[in-house]
């Protein structure tokens, strides 16, 4: 008996060991994406974080390829539901969602991947277990049920100063990002409205800087990339589309679209209830108090300039902000000036056109002001003169900002058609040229092309010789076959050539050259540049019938993936007989020339 109780001890003490301590995780350890989990969402996947939480090393689970899940009818975002099905049971493991289990896709000691089920709960606090090898964790209360797309005040708001809505989103469709590339006021696939006594709010006219026509690049539903910097996300600014100049209650709705670009046909994504917010009354000094604020504030971060500062500072037409909008015309950094700029159009136009020309003849030019003057038909081709020679002197500037603005103010046509003004760009052109951007660079050396003085060509070939690359095709127009030695070196160049950023060329040499450029091509192809430059070798030596052109050709279409189908593209592309040719026909085609 004695032995008996003995072995029965041993057993149990065996057992609790085995089952190790229970599993140990809290509410902060919940996660959805990258972040903590606000709210159990029916039907979303979770991640849960702790210890004690499953076996050494981990079990995972695929979902049942025979059945899958009915949604839960009020779901707000019913085309993103995941219908899986998934185990209740992993290795032991159980996650409980108030009664209900969870479909389980990873288990481990301190990771488990789950799905909160479809008829879970959807409202209210609802407790949240793991049960490992038997063992149960303590209970965590979170909240339950779908999100909501929501809008409050990001903080307090009064009468004629900056209103800003703070958004809360679902996951899935990302954080609110401002500013959109597509203006101040244009808040890119993000839409508000703002209604008082039930009467909808007017947009501001000022809001629509793009009365003379204008471009953007990059998605309109995204933002403008900043160096690292807060970028105050979930935020929009809403005194930059509607006048808050009464205290008092107003209803504010968010929409979420799908695109940017006409609303009126495009899909709702997300959208919140009409919520009030309100409006304070303002003191007198109150917003002279704030305006001498952001001037004090003379940080170089752009991020903070175009979400914080220019954002507060606009809306509000007065002599004070523009004296600060205007300020920030001459920041170096791109996106600061064009914002700016935009927000120009708050001010009525022949005061701000004016204000800016004597801000030209005091300050010097940067590309935005001169830009906004010129842009204007009546104003631009009153004082075009006047505008290009206060800009002139700066050619000779220790600014980039300055140089770039004189720069746009002499190549705005018909400026550079003036003898006096070409020969000012053409002095200053070796010595700004270092300083300048690609894309300026790049206006700069087309311009002195078009002249086809001798003077500008050897600059030109100065400015290849000196590794300016972008000289190279303006060169290339003035059609002198003593180019030619110095261009096809470029081409050779292994070290030009790496980067495969010269394919551009071949084309407009042979255009320009015909026969003479071939050797010269033929030597640039045996250097081995990169796959884009090699093509276009490949495409004018087979253009001119050089069998070096073919083979090379052929090497393309025997290998495998990218080379093989840009290759047969652009054979198609340059021989119309092969347009409708399969690839075995194009293959011979090329085998009868490469001279094999």
């Amino acid at each position: 008996m004695r032995s008996g109780f003995l072995v029965l001890a041993s057993f149990l003490t065996n057992f609790a060991f085995a089952a190790g301590p229970p599993p140990e995780f809290s509410a902060a350890g919940v996660v959805r994406g990258a972040e903590s989990a606000p709210i159990l969402v029916p039907g979303a996947g979770l991640s849960i974080y702790g210890i004690h939480l499953g076996p050494v090393p981990g079990c995972a689970a695929n979902a049942d390829p025979k059945r899958r899940e009915t949604i839960n009818p009020r779901n707000p975002d019913p085309n993103f539901a995941d219908l899986a099905v998934y185990p209740k049971e992993l290795c032991g493991v159980q996650v409980l969602i108030g009664d209900k289990a969870a479909g389980l896709l990873y288990v481990s000691e301190k990771q488990i991947n789950l799905k909160v089920p479809q008829e879970s709960v959807e409202t209210g606090m609802v407790e949240l277990r793991v049960v490992s090898q038997g063992q149960s964790s303590a209970s965590v209360r979170m909240p339950a049920g779908f999100e909501k797309t929501t809008v409050s005040l990001a903080e307090p708001a009064y009468v004629n100063m900056p209103v800003w809505l703070k958004v809360e989103t679902r996951f899935g469709l990302g954080r609110v990002s401002y500013p959109s590339p597509i203006g101040p006021a244009g808040f890119g696939c993000n839409q508000v409205e703002v209604r008082r006594d039930g009467k909808l709010l007017p947009v501001l006219p000022g809001s629509n800087w793009m009365k003379y026509g204008g471009s953007f690049s990059g998605p309109p539903c995204g933002s403008y990339a900043f160096p690292a910097g807060d970028r105050k996300e979930g935020r929009l600014p809403l005194h930059l589309l509607y006048r808050f100049d009464l205290p008092g209650v107003y209803e504010v709705r968010y929409v979420a679209r799908d695109r940017a670009i006409g609303p009126a046909t495009s899909q709702i994504r997300a959208q919140s209830d009409w919520t009030p917010i309100e409006i304070l009354p303002s003191t007198p000094d109150q917003r002279k108090e704030f305006l001498d604020a952001m001037s004090r504030r003379t940080t170089t971060d752009a991020a903070a300039i175009v979400t914080d500062i220019l954002p507060n500072i606009l809306g509000f037409p007065d002599d004070a902000s523009f004296d600060l909008v205007a300020r920030y015309l001459y920041h170096p950094f791109p996106a600061v000036h064009r914002y700016a700029s935009d927000g120009l159009a708050y001010w009525p136009e022949d005061s701000t056109s004016a204000r800016l020309l004597a801000l030209l003849d005091s300050k010097g030019p940067s590309e935005e002001l001169v830009r906004f003057l010129l842009r204007q038909p009546e104003f631009g081709k009153t004082h075009h003169a006047e505008i290009v020679a206060a800009s002139l002197p700066y050619l000779e500037s220790e600014s980039s900002v300055a140089i770039d603005g004189a720069l746009t103010a002499v190549q705005w046509p018909p400026a550079s058609a003036d003898p006096a003004v070409f020969e000012a760009l053409l002095n200053a052109a070796e010595r700004i040229v270092p300083r300048m951007d690609v894309q300026n660079r790049g206006n700069l050396v087309q311009t002195l092309a078009w002249s086809k003085q001798e003077k500008a060509h050897l600059l030109l070939r100065k400015l290849v010789d000196e590794g300016y690359d972008v000289a190279a095709e303006p060169l290339i127009s003035f059609g002198d076959l003593n180019d030619l030695p110095m261009l096809g070196a470029l081409l050779a160049s292994p070290e030009r050539a790496s980067g495969d950023q010269l394919g551009y060329l071949p084309a407009p040499m042979y255009k320009t050259f015909g026969s003479a450029a071939v050797p010269y091509f033929e030597a640039a192809l045996r250097a081995s540049p990169g796959q884009y430059t090699q093509q276009s070798l490949a495409l004018q030596l087979m253009a001119a019938g050089d069998p070096l052109g073919f083979q090379n050709a052929l090497q393309g279409i025997t290998s495998k993936g990218a080379a093989r189908i840009n290759m047969i593209r652009a054979l198609k592309d340059q021989f119309p007989e092969l347009k409708s040719s399969d690839d075995a026909a194009v293959l011979a085609f090329v085998q009868a020339r490469a001279g094999n």
